[in-house]
């Protein structure tokens, strides 16, 4: 008889030896001689080898592969299943007799075990059949199954939503009540894993919890730059600071529009104001105008050529996306709207990484509300940035960050891709000044000129130009700036007028403190009608204000830049004479 011994470990190198007939034999020899070699010895069995081509083994075939239960011994036999199929392989290719015998006692199987195996792959049996009989069987009593059953649904009803920990109490308690035998955690939190994550997801999230665990869909990407735009809003979670007092005022939101082909930033508006439609105008001009001005501005050096007014723009279903101003821009300007599909934000997945990019760096800032645990009350201790300074920080950090940073999508720098990609005929080419009122928010209602001019928010503007439309019932478009109320723009015809104050010493003034002046003059009990008291009524109050704030910091740089009062300078040591006259000194005592 002969035998065949393992002197190496399993793993298959050419180096193993296996000892035939007392000789020893390299691996890469038998494969390079083997016939030779087996020959010569006598051969191990007379069983015609099968060739691979006999084989159907292509990959369109379906092959049932039953799961098994990861385990390290499994997955050790499942590595010496594939160490023998390649070896055999090996030695079929090179026409070796009794392959399977050979390669059995390669790996350091037995015989029996090395051709059931190799049944197995003849006759495309699984290789992975490593399971228990009464896997997915459950040997609990039916009672105490029925009932954790029960608790489990509960658990993940929509009425009454519990957590593992408590529906395992509940578990006990009903266990209890009906004198049956407890079982463990680790029982329970099997079975609740048993369920469908669809299933324990669906009574709480209905819709969205099947959209949470579909794949990650990459969205539609446009064919070039300036091809599918998107665009959107943001609240930086972050405390920032006036510019005059340096005192906690609040977040600021964040419009920005994003190329899809190339990543590229187009433009941005940022704000302490919530998300409206002068903030989605003043991105799309930020978009439209090269950012050469704004560099300059905040002072960053960089480069930031990314402009030009998109084919495709992409908004969410917000208001300020349905309004009349963003339709008309769409037409004048020549770009379709193409709207996400309503509470399906993966429509806008460039943009909406791009924000956990963004975010994912200002938590490292301080003011930070994410990084801290108390939220924003922490964040207002620790806040050290103004608007104007944070606008900077995310600035910079975008033209000479972000755009100059390797992406893992496009393998290469958004910078790189946007000026290496053919960019399309400029659809149109806007005038910067045109630009800057055609993206102001307009009165719903057209006004009429008057004798004393055009009446807006109840203050009365003015233009010698008004003088051949007065009269007429024609009502006119008109374009105002809700955060500077001294001018107003008429559209007549394809060209704007100007319109400032009638009265030309009133103050300057946001749409805002206006109407807080009207609001605070009517709760004084005066008339909020009278335009001129509203205007003398503000700019007494900021005169006011402007005082208090200086004697405020007036004061406070008394207090820390006052030298504090010196102490006493310490007496002089005594002297020799000194000693010498104290001691010559009559001694006085104490009256009783």
């Amino acid at each position: 008889m002969r035998t065949v011994v393992m002197t190496q470990p399993p793993l298959l190198r050419a180096g193993n030896i296996i000892r035939l007939n007392d000789q020893s034999w390299r691996i890469d020899e038998i494969l390079s001689s083997g016939h030779a070699i087996l020959s010569a010895l006598g051969g191990i069995g007379a069983k015609q080898v099968r060739p691979l081509s006999d084989l159907d083994i292509s990959p369109e075939k379906s092959v049932s592969l039953i799961a098994a239960n990861d385990t390290p011994a499994k997955r050790g036999r499942l590595d010496l299943k594939w160490q023998f199929q390649d070896l055999y392989s090996q030695m079929t290719a090179h026409v070796i007799p009794d392959a399977v015998t050979v390669a059995g006692r390669a790996v350091g199987i037995a015989r029996s075990t090395a051709y059931t195996w190799w049944r197995q792959w003849m006759t495309d049996a699984p290789l992975v059949k490593e399971y228990r009989s009464d896997v997915h069987r459950s040997r609990m009593p039916a009672e105490i199954e029925a009932l954790m059953q029960e608790v489990i649904t509960a658990a993940h009803a929509l009425n009454q939503p519990r957590s593992r920990k408590r529906a395992y109490h509940d578990l006990q308690n009903k266990l209890s009540s009906l004198g049956l035998r407890n079982i463990s955690y680790a029982t329970f939190c099997r079975r609740v894993g048993d369920r469908p994550v669809l299933e324990r997801m669906k009574p709480q999230r209905g819709r969205k919890a099947q959209d949470q665990l579909r794949p990650t869909k990459k969205g539609e990407v446009g064919a070039g730059p300036l091809d599918l735009v998107e665009v959107d809003h943001w609240m930086i979670d972050m405390i920032l600071l006036a510019d005059h007092d340096r005192r906690p005022v609040g977040v600021a939101y964040l419009t920005l529009l994003l190329d899809t082909a190339t990543r590229v930033v187009l433009g941005y508006y940022l704000s302490f104001d919530p998300p409206n439609q002068y903030a989605v105008g003043r991105a799309l001009y930020s978009a439209f105008q090269p950012k050469t001005e704004v560099l300059h501005r905040l002072g960053i050096q960089g480069e930031w050529p990314c402009w030009g007014v998109p084919k495709r723009l992409r908004p969410d279903n917000a208001a300020e996306f349905k309004s009349r101003l963003l339709q008309d821009l769409s037409l004048k300007y020549r770009f379709s709207l193409t709207p996400a599909r309503p509470y399906r934000p993966r429509d806008k997945a460039k943009i909406e990484a791009f924000f956990g990019t963004l975010s994912r760096y200002v938590k490292d800032l301080p003011g930070s509300t994410k990084a801290l645990p108390g939220g924003r009350q922490d964040g207002a201790r620790e806040a050290t940035r103004t608007l104007r300074e944070l606008e900077t920080e995310l600035i910079d950090y975008i033209v000479n960050g972000y755009h100059r940073s390797i992406h893992e999508t496009l393998q290469s720098t958004p910078l790189k891709a946007y000026q290496t990609s053919p960019h399309p005929e400029p659809v149109y080419s806007p005038n910067r000044e045109a630009l800057l009122v055609d993206v102001l928010p307009q009165l719903t209602v057209g006004r009429k000129v008057h004798p004393f001019g055009v009446l807006v928010h109840n203050i009365q503007y003015w233009n010698d130009s008004l003088i051949p439309l007065i009269g007429r019932s024609e009502k006119y478009i008109i374009k105002y700036d809700p955060y500077d109320l001294s001018s107003v723009w008429l559209l007549q015809g394809k060209a704007y007028i100007r319109l400032r104050y009638k009265d030309l010493g009133y103050p300057r003034l946001t749409l805002r403190e206006y109407k807080q002046t009207r609001k605070a003059m009517r709760a004084a009990g005066h008339d909020p009608s009278d335009t001129d008291s509203v205007m003398g009524f503000y700019r007494r109050s900021e005169e006011r204000s402007a005082e208090s704030r200086a004697a405020t910091q007036a004061t406070r740089r008394s207090v820390t830049t006052e030298p504090q009062t010196k102490l006493e300078q310490p007496p002089e040591r005594p002297t020799a004479a000194d000693k010498q006259t104290w001691l010559a000194a009559p001694l006085l005592l104490e009256e009783d």
